[in-house]
Order: structure tokens, then sequence, then C-alpha cells
């Protein structure tokens, strides 16, 4: 989001990388919560340019109720992410980051070391390894880019929520 070139927006939110002063807005980042069912926005964080979303994202958990099933884009497949949400007994529905490598249909992930933007005493209440399931689909539109989506899912349970379930949830 961009605003208007004032001095106290600049005090607060600066340029975005690369902007010469007096040559562009002050910008800020923005991560909304979305009610899928109604479209309503529920609620957003916002902060500098510079934040990653997962602390924004982080920001909105508490805005979520257990047996909710968060769905996101592959920005938000972080090791903390997905554990802090298990937490609170929210399932997640998320496409796995490219650099994370995905084998077989369901894995375990040990805790990765603390990233600085966690408090040792959260950090330290997550569980030590958390379980995932994989789930692939084609894509099979002409002109699409990308020709197979991999998921990560927390519905562990494929009786209950078939692949073609999940698939058919992120495709929406």
């Amino acid at each position: 989001v961009s605003m208007p070139d004032t001095a106290e927006n600049r005090a607060e939110w600066p340029y975005a990388g690369g902007q010469k002063a007096g040559c562009g807005f002050p910008t800020g980042k923005l991560v909304g919560l979305f009610c899928l069912a109604t479209g309503r926005l529920v609620r957003f964080a916002l902060d500098s340019w510079k934040t990653h979303e997962i602390p924004l994202a982080r920001q909105l958990i508490g805005w979520m109720e257990p047996k909710e099933i968060v769905l996101t884009d592959r920005g938000f497949c972080g090791w903390g992410f997905i554990a802090s949400l298990l937490r609170k007994d929210v399932d997640v529905v998320m496409r796995a980051h490219q650099a994370r490598s995905v084998k077989g249909r369901q894995m375990t992930w040990a805790k990765p070391g603390r990233d600085e933007s966690w408090t040792k005493s959260l950090w330290a209440e997550l569980p030590e390894e958390i379980t995932v399931r994989i789930v692939r689909f084609k894509v099979a539109v002409r002109g699409f880019r990308t020709q197979e989506i991999v998921l990560i899912t927390t519905l562990l349970d494929d009786k209950a929520y078939p692949d073609e379930a999940i698939a058919e949830l992120y495709r929406r």
C-alpha cells in the first residue's frame, strides 16, 4: 500500500527499495485474513514494506477459530507459522514453498533453529516436529505456466479429506 508523501508518513513508512527522495510514496505491507465463504475481510496487519508476510500473518492468528482451515500461498509455508496454527487447532492448506524439498505423501518436519522474528519463549512452546501431508495435482489449463501444484496440509486423514477435495479447496 502507498500513501501521501508527507514527512509524518515517511517517518513511519519509508520509501520502497530503490526510490529516491521525492520520487515515490511511503509504502507499507498489508496481510489480510479473508473469509472464503463470504469474501469478507476479517482482519488485517500492516507494517513496513520491509517486513516479511509471515510475522504479519502471525498477528492474525488470534482472529482464527479452532477447527478452521487457513488457505495460503507458498510465501506462508514456514515451519513456525504452521506450528503456531496447529497449536491453536487451526489446519492449513498451502502451496509448498519452491525452496522446500517435498517428497512422498507425508513428511515429518523437525523444528528448525529459531528465526530472530520469534521470541525465545514462544519458540520454546512450539512442538519439536510437525507432520504434514503432501497433495499434488496437475493443472490442465492451456497457457498456464505451472503444470503441477504441490500442496502442504495438516489435514492428515486422506479418507475424510481426499486429495481431490484439498485440490478443489486450493483452486477456490
